[in-house]
């Protein structure tokens, strides 16, 4: 039998099957949404229901500045 892949919520640090997340990339200096998970870079995985405000909290640690405004509207799902 397979194993599910799990990866941990960027928001609680939990973890969650990879199909119940969002995924995340930063793609020249900008954060995308990455719908059919294959874009290429480190993926950042966001869970469906996640606090928004603490994952935007670590986007930012992450990419060195404040999101944008579409940025922000992508962390919405």
């Amino acid at each position: 039998m397979k194993r599910e892949s799990v990866r941990k919520d960027i928001a609680s640090s939990s973890r969650f099957p990879k199909k119940a997340m969002r995924r995340y990339v930063v793609v020249e200096g900008k954060l995308v949404y990455d719908r059919e998970q294959k874009l290429p870079g480190r993926g950042h995985y966001l869970a469906f229901g996640s606090d928004e405000a603490e994952a935007a909290k670590r986007f930012r640690k992450i990419l060195g500045r404040e999101l944008s405004e579409e940025e922000k509207g992508l962390l919405h799902g």
